[in-house]
């Protein structure tokens, strides 16, 4: 599934009118999401300031989080959620959140982490007073709404807002949290809310939070939501885990595999280790032939970002991966390839009018999840004449089993180096899960897959005549 990634802000230490709770609906929503939503905690970058531990630079704080999100966060594909609790106002037809004693309006806030990240989806949740003002405005004071503007510059975004226009989010000693806060953590804990398919959309949430929040205020709180999310997102998910079974979700909806979740563990070890032994013996015999004509650089999942950043055409090889595995019935169940549709969209902020661009196709490889293992050995030619070249496995979960991709390239000299991946081959090979896998896994042949040594001589042959040829007709 893609990534999901949050920056949560809760401020209590205001000068002017400082708050209670605000610090608890961060630190809730934070566990909320780990819980049910299935963030991982080291995506989520909770900024909060109190008395106790105060912190002036919050906006400082959310641009560096930005920036370390985008380290790892795919475009067009990982989903972003966004929470503030705090002070809010609304003024010359502009809606502002206070991060202390500085005012900044959520129109910029939310273009600056669509120029950053451009997620897939993005929500927003603000528990602040007069937040459904414009697009948003705790109390600080609105004629339109600006939220009808929000075509979302991903596929979809939902913003859910405490309350409207001369309302007041109200905090609750007995709850420890904003109202809102409250009802939409409840909401995601509800079990009666949740599909046949064992999850909640934030369709679903948004009415549960508004109806809630508007009952229990006696109607004096209100919220406000816009919600632009196109075909179904799963928000939250009632996951059932046991340490008999292994459950996964594929394509938002849950699977359950037949095996222990410590065999499937075992074999995908026995596998890795087991192909890893191959491609050593099989180096060696590479080393062998070829005497002091190649130096092997291995590359593993701590090196596979400089792997994407220091050769070319990466892209064509995920593409490969993708369309080979799609045709073979083999598709991984993380996401590791995949096919990426990005969506034409223009500025949520430009005229309805505005011309939208074509959608376009992308592919992503992503090779550094802890549920694939995969390694690649680069041979580097020591002499311009000869072809440098590469190989490598990936072994990855699929819904029915545990396959195999095997991969096959040469690379080209780019003026520089030897750096950019050609007669790019690649194959799966899919294995069930049962008594007889680790037989089949131990008869496993590179030399099936591809005929190095033939390949080898024919890149370094064409190698040669293309510099000759080049040599012989210049000056």
């Amino acid at each position: 599934m893609p990534e999901r990634y949050a920056i949560l802000i809760g401020i209590n230490d205001y000068l002017d009118a400082p708050l209670s709770y605000c610090v608890n609906d961060a630190n809730a929503i934070s566990s909320t999401l780990i819980d049910r939503c299935l963030f991982k905690e080291t995506n989520i970058y909770n900024l909060t300031s109190d008395l106790d531990k105060s912190k002036k630079e919050i906006l400082g704080e959310l641009r560096q989080a930005l920036n370390e999100i985008k380290i790892t966060f795919e475009p067009n594909k990982d989903s972003f959620f966004f929470f503030f609790a705090g002070h809010g106002s609304y003024s010359e037809e502009k809606s502002y959140i206070w991060l202390h004693e500085i005012q900044h309006s959520i129109e910029d806030i939310y273009n600056e982490i669509t120029n950053v990240l451009n997620p897939e989806v993005q929500i927003y949740v603000i528990d602040a007073c007069e937040s459904g003002g414009k697009v948003i405005t705790r109390d600080k004071k609105s004629k339109y709404s600006l939220l009808e503007k929000y075509e979302a510059t991903s596929s979809g975004s939902m913003l859910l807002f405490a309350c409207g226009t001369n309302q007041y989010a109200k905090e609750y000693g007995e709850l420890g949290h904003g109202l809102l806060t409250n009802i939409f953590i409840k909401g995601i804990y509800n079990d009666d809310l949740y599909d046949k398919d064992g999850f909640i959309t934030p369709s679903i949430l948004q009415d549960y939070v508004t109806k809630e929040t508007s009952k229990i205020s006696d109607f004096s709180q209100i919220p406000v939501y816009e919600n632009r999310i196109s075909g179904v997102y799963p928000l939250a998910f009632k996951i059932v885990a046991s340490d008999d079974n292994f459950e996964t979700e594929v394509k938002n909806k849950p699977f359950t595999y037949t095996v222990s979740r410590e065999l499937r563990n075992d074999l995908l070890t026995l596998g890795k280790n087991s192909i890893k032994e191959k491609m050593n013996n099989l180096n060696q015999k590479l080393i062998t032939k070829y005497e002091n004509m190649y130096e092997i650089q291995n590359i593993e999942t701590l090196d596979f970002r400089d792997f994407k950043y220091n050769y070319e055409n990466i892209d064509i090889l995920s593409e490969k991966l993708y369309k080979t595995a799609k045709r073979d019935l083999n598709l991984p169940l993380n996401d590791i390839f995949q096919e990426i549709i990005i969506k034409g969209t223009t500025s949520p902020f430009e005229s309805a009018f505005s011309l939208r661009p074509a959608d376009k196709v992308e592919y992503s490889l992503n090779l550094e999840k802890r549920s694939v293992d995969f390694r690649i050995d680069i041979f580097k030619a020591r002499e311009i004449t000869e072809s440098s070249f590469g190989y490598g496995v990936i072994i990855y979960d699929t819904k029915w089993g545990i396959s195999i991709a095997t991969l096959e390239f040469r690379l080209d000299w780019d003026g520089y180096s030897d750096r950019i991946l050609k007669d790019i081959q690649t194959k799966t090979l899919k294995y069930k899960i049962d008594n007889g896998f680790e037989e089949k896994i131990n008869s496993f042949n590179f030399n099936e897959s591809f005929d190095f040594i033939t390949e080898i001589q024919i890149w370094n042959d064409n190698r040669s005549a293309e510099i000759a040829a080049f040599l012989e007709n210049s000056l």
